[in-house]
């Protein structure tokens, strides 16, 4: 019962938490959705999601979790379409397709983990979501290293982007990420 009430209390702080810039009927993507833990607080504000998952052990989770209620996009996001390697961990939250951040990772923070799977998976890029589901009002980024790749793709400027950094191990990759943000959005304040 407790794992319960802590869960509840979880999901509510996130609620709350997204609440601040993700209104009813806006479109957020989560891009690198995993097994859905940012979704549901999303849908729980009545926000339209789009969640982004190439893992197929995590998008099937997804389709049974949400079904309908979401949009699953199975691809990966990158700054062109085409095909990349995604390297698959045995931790599903873990899996990338940047070789350099596993590279900077695998020896420290995640010495316990490996990454002895591959698959080749379609790209696709945010400004062909946007083409297909609208601009969205937030999008949420938690790729492993890959999210400079996938603002690459964007050309369009969002109200709300979050994106997941990894320090000491690649501070200048969130820093290329801040000023790719700026080049799409010259005005944005970072938090």
């Amino acid at each position: 019962a407790s794992d319960k009430a802590e869960n509840a209390r979880i999901l509510e702080q996130r609620t709350n938490f997204y609440r601040q810039f993700v209104k009813e009927g806006d479109v957020c993507f989560d891009v690198g959705a995993n097994v859905g833990n940012r979704v549901q607080p999303l849908l729980n504000i009545g926000a339209k999601v789009v969640a982004v998952e190439p893992q197929e052990s995590c998008y099937t989770i997804l389709k049974e979790k949400f079904g309908n209620t979401i949009s699953i996009v199975t691809k990966g996001l990158g700054a062109q379409e085409d095909k990349q390697t995604l390297y698959i961990a045995n931790a599903s939250t873990i899996s990338s397709f940047s070789k350099d951040w596993i590279d900077s990772v695998k020896d420290d923070r995640f010495k316990d983990y490996n990454w002895n799977k591959t698959e080749e998976i379609e790209m696709t890029t945010l400004e062909k979501l946007i083409q297909e589901y609208s601009l969205p009002a937030f999008i949420k980024i938690d790729v492993e290293g890959y999210e400079l790749e996938v603002l690459k793709g964007l050309e369009s400027a969002i109200d709300t982007i979050s994106f997941e950094y990894v320090v000491p191990e690649q501070t200048e990759r969130a820093i290329n990420c801040v000023e790719r943000i700026v080049e799409i959005h010259p005005d944005t304040v970072f938090n």
